[in-house]
């Protein structure tokens, strides 16, 4: 901003404004008698009981001008304090280099092996704690309340070309190059932080095509993997399918074959089994009617005879226990021929299903090898997935950390105007009264105001006390710190007592040939409203 003071324009905002319920006008010479009138309050009139103070005398009444700087820059024009007072400290976040990270990025996705070890690679890049830089940007004002307060009134200036009579400009202690320095510094960092955004963004768009690209390419060869493997699949299963047919075709044959074996073996013993079971039953009968042979001996008291039978059924017992025992070892035998059997079905399903487990091996290995590739495709799918959100979501962090710093730059300024198209150098008006006894001074500094009306409430809170303390207010709340900060420089900074006094002095009201009638007419004109009694007015009559 090296045209700082060559193209800007200087204009004057106003001391005074009408409140909104005052419809009468506040006159020059109205607003100067006002001053006066509170400078004779607030001036020590000397007296005192025990120790005598002095009088002081009014040294100067000056109307001065604070310098603050209006530039266009962003959207919205910056303030600078022309006297160097406020700072603004601009804090912002440190992030990765994005551009190079774009550049290795673009160079690695070539193919997908390469994208991914990228990936994978810069998984913590982005993961990093969010560090801050400072700068500070000497006399930039930043308070809201300061800039909203500022944005109602800077409309109101006068623009002037030469220097005024009636108003002493302040002259600036902030150097322009200072200023031109903090423009340039704020440019640079907005420019940075913007393109870091628009780098960020970019980014996660490029993660995103280039991932797609090659998801869809690892798909395409998915499904290419699949088809090569199913036509190999198919020929192989043509080819193992008629031998199959013939192992099981002959796995029935030795299955029939084997049966029929076991039963020639079983035929015998089962015959002999039911022969034996036959004696048995016949043998069991005989032991019955045996019995019931004694029983009729018995009653008839036939002793040989019933000796006779119960011999016979012992007999035919031991006969039946033979039986039973032969029947057991016949039973036995099946049982074994049957174990032989099962024994001998299963080894050849065994040796049915190892051989077609050989003749299937090229099968199954096609399909594992099928199974594999494809299995290692869909990972390295996921993997692109997995590795891209995670990068995608820490520059997404970054970008709203990059647009939260852009907000701050957005929240510099007072709202924007397309009409303030270059810089201007504003100045406030305030009130400034020296007091003076012998050499020591002592400031009173009166900040823009708001003019009332005389009112009931007006007089409620005068009662018993002058009214003229009541015709202006402070307008500005926050603005009226730039009070505070002048009197700290006319305490602090010999330099600018210096100033204050030339300035002083130069535009003192009270030096003017006029000023007594100005004085006059103006407190006439409030006593007329109510302001002043007669006696107040009578008093305040300059002499």
């Amino acid at each position: 901003m090296s045209n700082l003071t060559l193209s800007a324009a200087k204009a004057i905002l106003p001391f005074s404004v009408l409140s909104e319920n005052r419809t009468d006008p506040f006159t020059s010479e109205m607003e100067i008698a006002t001053i006066y009138a509170l400078a004779e309050l607030r001036r020590e009139k000397g007296g005192g009981l025990l120790s005598k103070r002095q009088e002081e005398k009014i040294s100067f009444i000056s109307k001065i001008g604070y310098p603050l700087w209006l530039i266009p820059l962003f959207k919205k024009p910056l303030l600078f304090d022309g006297l160097n007072r406020f700072n603004h400290k601009v804090a912002y976040a440190k992030i990765p280099n994005v551009k190079l990270f774009i550049e290795n990025l673009k160079r690695s996705s070539k193919t997908y092996e390469t994208h991914l070890a990228f990936l994978s690679d810069h998984l913590n890049y982005f993961e990093i704690p969010i560090e801050e830089e400072e700068t500070i940007i000497k006399g930039l004002i930043s308070d809201s309340d300061f800039l909203t307060e500022f944005d109602s009134y800077y409309n109101e200036a006068k623009e002037i070309e030469e220097e005024p009579y009636e108003i002493g400009l302040l002259s600036q202690i902030i150097e322009n190059t200072d200023i031109s320095s903090g423009l340039e510094e704020l440019k640079t960092i907005h420019t940075s932080i913007k393109e870091n955004k628009d780098r960020l963004y970019r980014c996660m768009k490029l993660i995103k095509k280039i991932n797609s690209q090659h998801v869809d390419y690892l798909r395409s060869i998915t499904g290419e993997t699949k088809y090569k493997f199913k036509e190999s699949i198919k020929k192989e299963e043509e080819i193992v399918k008629p031998q199959i047919v013939h192992l099981k075709k002959d796995y029935d044959y030795q299955i029939v074959k084997t049966t029929k074996s076991f039963q020639r073996q079983e035929l015998p013993l089962y015959k002999e089994k039911i022969k034996l079971e036959k004696s048995k039953k016949t043998d069991e009968t005989k032991i019955g009617n045996c019995k019931f042979e004694a029983l009729r001996c018995a009653e008839k008291n036939d002793k040989t005879g019933e000796q006779k039978w119960k011999e016979r059924s012992k007999r035919t017992k031991k006969i039946v226990s033979e039986i039973s025992k032969k029947l057991r070892e016949t039973e036995k035998n099946l049982e074994i021929l049957k174990e032989r059997k099962t024994l001998a079905i299963f080894r050849l399903k065994s040796e049915l299903e190892s051989k077609i487990k050989d003749l299937q091996k090229n099968l199954r290995d096609l399909e594992a090898s099928c199974e594999a590739k494809v299995l290692g495709y869909e990972q390295e799918i996921e993997k692109l997935k997995k590795n891209s959100k995670i990068i995608i979501d820490q520059l997404g962090r970054f970008t709203k950390i990059e647009e939260t710093d852009l907000n701050e730059f957005a929240n510099l300024g007072i709202k924007e105007n397309p009409e303030l198209r270059k810089s201007t150098l504003f100045y406030v008006s305030f009130y400034l009264i020296c007091y003076q006894i012998k050499s020591k001074k002592r400031y009173s500094i009166m900040s823009p105001s708001i003019v009332n009306t005389v009112c009931l409430t007006t007089k409620l809170k005068s009662f018993g006390r002058s009214k003229i303390k009541q015709v202006l207010s402070n307008r500005f709340h926050t603005m009226a710190s730039l009070v505070d900060e002048l009197y700290i420089l006319i305490q602090q900074n010999h330099m600018f007592q210096v100033e204050i006094k030339e300035i002083g002095e130069k535009f003192n009201l009270l030096d003017k040939s006029s000023i007594n009638t100005q004085i006059s007419k103006g407190l006439a004109l409030l006593k007329n409203e109510g302001w002043l009694s007669e006696k107040e007015y009578e008093s305040l009559i300059p002499k």
